[in-house]
């Protein structure tokens, strides 16, 4: 079982694309990974609102958005700005260590 003071290995860095939302699992947990530059963020991977794989959402100056229904959540806080606003994503800490991506839930 992950407890939230765990890191878990997830994937290799050269995994990720820039721009592009890979899902992949820590636990049974889905969670979203995304390079945008030099930034890195880990994310609950489905919508709060709508259940749907945020991994097929849009990035976009900071934030996803939802491709079902266009709720926007920002990857810096989790808060929603389009959408409804007390809706909000768990977001998680990353980082990579030896060229590996590494994730631990909040």
């Amino acid at each position: 079982m992950t407890t939230p003071s765990d890191w878990t290995d997830v994937l290799s860095a050269d995994a990720l694309k820039d721009g592009v939302p890979k899902m992949v699992r820590v636990g049974t947990r889905r969670v979203a990974v995304l390079k945008d530059g030099d930034r890195l963020s880990a994310f609950d991977d489905l919508c709060p609102h709508a259940s749907d794989p945020l991994s097929q959402g849009y990035p976009f100056e900071g934030a996803v958005i939802c491709r079902a229904h266009g709720w926007r959540y920002e990857l810096s806080d989790g808060r929603c700005t389009m959408g409804d606003r007390d809706s909000r994503l768990p977001i998680h800490d990353v980082r990579i260590a030896d060229g590996r991506v590494e994730v631990r839930l909040r």
